[in-house]
């Protein structure tokens, strides 16, 4: 066979394979990923949408606006109405835009589902993983996203920065940075909700978080005055505790 025919032949099957797996597509635990999914989250207070630098009132005695906001998600997953688990991302990190709004798209096997569940936070496995293996770009690990804080505290699970009046003058008399992480702050998130992904349509996943619960919550506040900063340091764990545990709680579905 001469060489251009070679050529041609090979170039077909090449085309052939191509068009076959275009066909398939991409499987997801034997089924296809053939449907699209956004994830949103939503900051509000008192039941309104939250836009960042907003001023919000924790504890009736401190003025609070915020202006930043992230925190990581891992081994978001979904349950469908066989009882059977769909993993459909290890790590995302979900930052907020000056809307008080944070969206990401992933793809996943159509379906009907039952149980959202996720990690807030980053999982062990990746925490404690060395960070060069995430320095592709986009990877939500990768140090360019400034949330590393090196070998002994790992990774911010949650950022949440700003400024506060406690005497309640109208003056923003200092900042707060508060920097959740270390595996004692990784909290689980699992909610019953039955949801259909269909494919070829707009699926939307819509979560509201309650933002003046994370630092205000009855019992469980904060003194954003007397402990405004949390970095990691074993002192005042007590603060990124706090935060995780009122974080999980700011968490529901919009329906």
């Amino acid at each position: 066979m001469k060489i251009q025919e070679k050529i041609k032949y090979t170039s077909l099957f090449i085309a052939v394979i191509g068009l076959i797996a275009a066909i398939t597509g991409c499987k997801k635990n034997g089924e296809k990923i053939d449907s699209d999914l956004r994830v949103e989250f939503q900051l509000q207070d008192d039941g309104e949408n939250y836009n960042l630098e907003e001023v919000f009132r924790i504890s009736g005695s401190t003025d609070i606006f915020v202006d930043k906001f992230q925190f990581y998600v891992s081994d978001f997953a979904m349950t469908n109405s066989d009882g059977e688990t769909r993993d459909i991302k290890e790590i995302s990190l979900f930052s907020f835009e000056s809307n008080g709004k944070a969206t990401l798209d992933f793809e996943m096997p159509k379906g009907i589902y039952e149980n959202i569940s996720f990690g807030v936070g980053v999982k062990k496995t990746l925490n404690e993983g060395d960070p060069a293996n995430y320095n592709e770009e986009g990877h939500p690990l990768n140090t360019i996203e400034n949330t590393y804080w090196g070998w002994a505290t790992m990774y911010r699970f949650i950022t949440i920065e700003g400024r506060y009046d406690s005497d309640l003058d109208g003056t923003f008399e200092g900042t707060f940075a508060y920097h959740t992480g270390l595996e004692d702050s990784y909290r689980n998130f699992s909610l019953d909700h039955e949801m259909r992904v269909k494919k070829n349509d707009e699926n939307i996943l819509a979560f509201k978080i309650d933002v003046e619960q994370i630092l205000g919550a009855a019992g469980n506040a904060l003194d954003v005055a007397a402990e405004p900063y949390y970095h990691g340091g074993m002192e005042n764990f007590h603060l990124s505790e706090k935060i995780s545990d009122n974080f999980l709680n700011a968490i529901v579905i919009s329906e």
